[in-house]
């Protein structure tokens, strides 16, 4: 993790990657079916999807760590195999490979899926240690939390 960007993390960053329309900008991505068919749609939907999730792992496994969460691990595991499939998409749709929109289906499925249960674990548990203020200054400017 790069240390310059989690001394700028706070709780209300958090707050912000929970209460975002993350799972509605993912959802309005995926609403155009006949442009799903398109190679440079899916491309520029794949490439949202890696930027907005890569700053949401980020601030979530910044708190797992500082937090000590239990399922840390496990939750990182899950984060860096989403990755990896999406980076693999990523490529083959540079190489000009349409993808198939089960694909995108199914990366909706997870995406949705781990907000709502596994991100839904660590949050009450967040909520649970947080005790004290975290440092003052947000990760990024709202606009730039995927929302």
């Amino acid at each position: 993790m790069n240390n310059t960007k989690i001394e700028n993390i706070t709780e209300n960053s958090l707050g912000k990657l929970y209460n975002s329309k993350f799972l509605e900008t993912i959802s309005r991505l995926f609403k155009n079916k006949e442009a799903m068919n398109n190679r440079q749609h899916q491309l520029s939907v794949i490439q949202q999807i890696i930027e907005c999730s890569s700053q949401n792992f980020h601030i979530e496994e910044y708190f797992m760590l500082k937090i000590s969460y239990p399922a840390y691990i496990a939750h990182e595991a899950s984060h860096n195999q989403f990755t990896k499939k999406t980076l693999e998409i990523k490529d083959r749709l540079e190489l000009h490979e349409l993808v198939l929109s089960m694909e995108f289906f199914n990366i909706k499925n997870w995406l949705q899926n781990h907000i709502l249960y596994e991100d839904k674990n660590f949050a009450i548990f967040f909520h649970k240690q947080a005790t004290s203020p975290l440092e003052s200054q947000p990760l990024l400017p709202p606009s730039k939390i995927c929302s």
